[in-house]
């Protein structure tokens, strides 16, 4: 009787570990262009600030923190690459696609040949 009740608890686990990686693309195409909204909305105002200074110091503040963003430009890159993998794939295999030079995957034979032997 108790292991009956593991084995039905340990399926119930499984079939709700298997709509995981659906939740977790939902809330990353959620998250994705809320990210990007946020950058443009950083930079437009960084360089609206550059183009229009005011009295009160807010174009030393932004030149400052232009230097402290160019001295780690490394620290940025570590953080964008992983989190824009997944667009930057999906765009490139979408352009192979439209121009016609998809490759074929390692395993796939290819037209005229056997194949491994």
């Amino acid at each position: 009787m108790e292991i009956r009740r593991i084995l039905n608890w340990l399926n119930l686990a499984r079939a709700s570990l298997a709509r995981l990686p659906d939740f977790l693309n939902w809330l990353l195409s959620a998250i994705e262009p809320l990210i990007v909204l946020g950058i443009t909305v950083s930079v437009s105002y960084g360089a609206w600030c550059l183009i229009m200074p005011e009295a009160n110091g807010r174009q030393a503040r932004i030149l400052a923190l232009m230097k402290g963003i160019n001295d780690n430009w490394k620290a940025a890159l570590v953080l964008l690459v992983p989190l824009f993998y997944r667009t930057i794939r999906i765009f490139l295999e979408q352009a192979e696609e439209a121009m016609g030079v998809k490759r074929p995957l390692k395993g796939d034979a290819q037209p005229g040949t056997r194949g491994k032997d």
